[in-house]
């Protein structure tokens, strides 16, 4: 989607998408991935509603359950996203980086539904920097883990579903 709309990949993927389902727990990253990460600081709350919706929607019928959490492309969001989201009967959204699960307050408000912040790097962000290669990637990842404290991995289903199916499965 970076110079015309992307497609909907959630049809043309809706059996593995379904087959992920029964064994792993499926949320919704977006239903407009590039319009997310680019201008979702300046989306007003009806658009950001809306897709919400939608992706929920869509990815509801491609499983037969209900969306439980969601995260946001590249990590970025704003108020009126958290608010828009806390509309919603979600377990958990997972819309940053940090250290620890936290409850989002906004002024006086306090949101419904925590963060559950990623904690490690991304495949795309460390491998072919400081000697990270597809071959180490695993044990390095591993070396990074903190006992006795929050350890959340990112995954793409395009990259470790995917290109590095093997990879990810032997991790």
């Amino acid at each position: 989607g970076t110079f015309w709309p992307g497609s909907l990949i959630g049809q043309s993927a809706a059996e593995q998408i379904r087959l992920a389902a029964i064994d792993h727990e499926v949320g919704l990253h977006a239903w407009d991935h590039h319009r997310e990460q680019t201008r979702i600081d300046t989306m007003d709350a009806h658009d950001i509603q809306q897709g919400l919706t939608r992706g929920m929607t869509a990815l509801e019928a491609i499983t037969g359950q209900p969306v439980r959490c969601t995260a946001a492309p590249a990590w970025k969001g704003s108020e009126t996203v958290l608010r828009a989201k806390d509309s919603f009967d979600l377990l958990y959204n997972s819309d940053c980086r940090g250290y620890s699960i936290f409850t989002p307050q906004l002024g006086v408000d306090v949101l419904r539904q925590p963060q559950v912040p990623t904690t490690l790097p991304t495949y795309d962000e460390i491998v072919g920097k400081e000697g990270v290669t597809a071959e180490n990637y695993n044990d390095h990842l591993l070396k990074l883990f903190k006992p006795g404290e929050l350890n959340v991995l990112t995954i793409h289903a395009e990259v470790e579903g995917i290109v590095c199916k093997e990879m990810f499965s032997d991790f």
